[in-house]
């Protein structure tokens, strides 16, 4: 019992701190400097940046974020028009693992409604698979053919969808 006598006095005079526990992404995007017809999908007027609702998810699940238009071909064909982004971001400690893909679509010819000539369609994706840092805004060169840049920020959320530190 002498033995452990000391051990039991360290043990409760040393403070005892929960672990914040991250279970939730945040997921923040913009584009900036992008042609400007992946980006009109709800107004008129040319515009080469937007920025895309954020949106919170749990660890590992998928997450779309949109500023798109529908296209609708039938009750099952939806093409999105403008700027998406799908991602699967996994908490890695004080890291986000992401998984994903970014889309621009564009009308490339559009359907006559007196014409059988079908719509065609511009789309342009640049694929992600990189870790990032925790509230950290990271810039994402798009694909090579595809004038502009990408930024992204994860942030860390308790499970009262507060900001992890």
């Amino acid at each position: 019992m002498n033995k452990l006598l000391p051990i039991l006095a360290l043990l409760l005079a040393t403070p005892i701190f929960a672990a914040e526990e991250a279970i939730h992404v945040q997921v923040a995007a913009r584009y900036e400097g992008v042609d400007p017809v992946y980006l009109q999908a709800h107004i008129d007027a040319p515009q080469t940046n937007v920025v895309l609702p954020k949106i919170t998810t749990r660890s590992g699940k998928q997450a779309r974020l949109r500023n798109a238009g529908e296209f609708v071909f039938s009750a099952t064909d939806i093409k999105y028009l403008g700027a998406s982004l799908e991602v699967s971001p996994t908490i890695e400690g004080n890291r986000i693992k992401a998984i994903g893909k970014s889309t621009l679509c564009a009308l490339a010819s559009p359907r006559d409604k007196t014409s059988t000539q079908l719509a065609s369609f511009k789309t342009l994706d640049t694929y992600l698979n990189q870790t990032f840092p925790n509230n950290k805004e990271v810039a994402i060169k798009l694909a090579d053919d595809i004038p502009g840049t990408l930024y992204l920020t994860f942030t860390l959320l308790n499970r009262e969808g507060l900001p992890v530190k």
